[in-house]
């Protein structure tokens, strides 16, 4: 009988692990959870910085060749002119590229709400981005990369941008609203 019985638990076990499919696994970086709550903008206006995290797509306009980045993290952040920040922390727009700490200026934004849920637009035609140059200690512009037909959204917890870089990458990012845990 005890043989029969330990017979009987290993087939369970092995039908219930005989799938083989891994479980999926979500990774936000450390020291932040999705957030529940928008609280960076109040009527209508951004007055703090917003964190979001999730996957970019880089399409090589030459080739078509698509580079995915599942883990890509940008930041709106108000500047004192009243226009916007968006950051794009280690960027990359192809395999094997080091990544950079980019930001794109002087976004103008509108408020697109209807009612009290922080919803926004954002554009700009055309702009240098700046990179941060770690032995300067300072954010500098770069001529290389050129930010043109910039768009992009805030609907509460979720976030998308669209531009092109250097008339060689469209860059779409699609990403959700993080908060600091830690």
């Amino acid at each position: 009988m005890k043989k029969l019985f330990l017979l009987a638990f290993a087939a369970a076990s092995i039908t219930a692990c005989g799938d083989n499919k891994a479980e999926d696994i979500e990774v936000i970086p450390y020291g932040y959870a999705y957030a529940t709550v928008n609280d960076a903008v109040v009527n209508g206006t951004v007055e703090k910085n917003m964190v979001f995290f999730g996957p970019s797509v880089v399409k090589t306009l030459a080739s078509g060749q698509l580079f995915n980045d599942d883990t890509a993290l940008f930041e709106i952040a108000p500047d004192a002119d009243g226009t916007l920040y968006l950051y794009m922390h280690a960027t990359r727009f192809a395999m094997g590229m080091p990544a950079v700490e980019m930001r794109i200026p002087q976004i103008a934004y509108n408020d697109t709400a209807e009612g009290s849920t922080p919803k926004f637009s954002m554009e700009i035609a055309e702009i240098d981005p700046e990179s941060w140059v770690e032995a300067a200690r300072e954010w500098q512009t770069n001529t290389r990369f050129k930010i043109t037909n910039m768009t992009g959204s805030v609907d509460n917890l979720t976030c998308q941008a669209t531009f092109t870089c250097a008339g060689k990458w469209t860059v779409t990012f699609n990403g959700r609203l993080l908060v600091k845990i830690k």
